[in-house]
């Protein structure tokens, strides 16, 4: 089942487990630390505490048009405290965001037993969620994410306490060459796994007409949050307690497009698929944004504004005068498009 139920933007909920990194990144957050420290700290990111079915994490610079990004395979976008991060125009050191990155939450009531209790019984009848059931035990708002920092400070990472491993959505392995550090992109074949011989394009094999692509897989199941709770924990997969998470594979493509009506664009296509079988009612899938409008020392003097016209959140610079001296640019982040319900009568996807 694929689905893609969205918002807007939204903050995330994080676990104190500052016990578990080593000492000099309990205190703080890369938002004031200096770069030798920031840079210590992404190398400790990228390689401590995963668990064995997932790659190391890739990143890769993209840059097909006016706008310059890093990007993860793990789902972020930016890298916190360092550049290009959101940077426009390309190659002015001008950065935008501290980190963007998608999430998605679902609402999972499980029975005595950790698994997914199912909102209808199969007379069709609702199943009631209270101490009513003696099946019932209790409900869970379970969030998976791939972000770096999130703004919260290295204090605040989502690892296990037992593994190391991060909560988070991890690289699917078989999607890029081993061999080499970045994430697979269009335009260099040396990125792609060696049993490729053509672009996976989105339409047809082989066919792109961006100027620029990138394409990853991710998915939640080392997010062990909620499967090592000491208390109601739940497994997304009842014949196997190994795997945490919500069960969900994510295939991730991003788009840049040079043609001047959309050099100042990039986008980003998320196929959500529920691979477990529990029939998940209540889903949400947003987007986790820290934009720094006018560089990542000129944050405090920032807004943000949802226009309901044209469904964008954008971000501006209260004095439109950025670190470097020079005006800024402001920055719209939208939805362009979600399945609708194809029964219930209404235009739900506004198209």
């Amino acid at each position: 089942m694929k689905f893609r139920t969205v918002v807007v933007l939204a903050g995330m909920a994080v676990v104190n487990l500052a016990a578990q990194l080593p000492p000099q990144f309990q205190v703080g957050s890369p938002k004031t630390w200096p770069q030798a420290k920031i840079d210590a700290w992404n190398a400790y990111q990228k390689t401590a505490g995963i668990l064995n079915h997932s790659p190391d994490r890739r990143d890769y610079i993209i840059a097909g048009n006016q706008i310059r990004t890093i990007i993860w395979d793990h789902g972020s976008i930016g890298q916190p405290g360092k550049e290009p991060s959101l940077e426009w125009p390309t190659f002015s050191t001008h950065g935008y965001a501290y980190e963007f990155g998608p999430f998605v939450g679902i609402e999972v009531p499980i029975d005595t037993n950790g698994y997914f209790m199912r909102y209808f019984d199969d007379a069709g009848n609702p199943v009631i969620f209270d101490e009513t059931n003696p099946a019932y035990a209790t409900t869970h708002i379970i969030i998976s994410d791939g972000l770096r920092d999130g703004g919260s400070g290295a204090s605040s990472a989502e690892v296990s306490p037992s593994s190391g491993a991060r909560w988070q959505f991890e690289p699917v392995e078989g999607f890029v060459n081993p061999d080499q550090p970045n994430l697979a992109v269009l335009d260099d074949p040396g990125t792609w796994p060696l049993n490729w011989d053509n672009w996976p394009g989105t339409y047809q094999v082989g066919a792109s007409s961006a100027d620029q692509a990138a394409f990853f897989v991710m998915d939640d199941q080392d997010n062990l949050e909620y499967t090592e709770r000491q208390s109601n924990p739940f497994f997304p997969f009842p014949d196997d307690h190994s795997i945490g998470g919500l069960g969900l594979r994510v295939d991730v493509r991003v788009y840049q497009w040079s043609n001047p009506l959309a050099n100042d664009a990039i986008f980003f296509v998320y196929a959500i698929t529920n691979t477990s079988q529990n029939d998940y009612e209540k889903v949400v899938f947003g987007m986790f944004g820290d934009p720094h409008i006018g560089g990542s020392a000129d944050f405090s003097d920032d807004f943000a504004f949802f226009d309901k016209r044209i469904d964008m959140v954008y971000g501006y610079d209260a004095d439109n005068k950025g670190q470097w001296g020079g005006e800024t640019g402001w920055m719209g982040f939208m939805f362009l498009e979600s399945p609708g319900n194809a029964t219930d009568g209404i235009d739900n996807d506004d198209d």
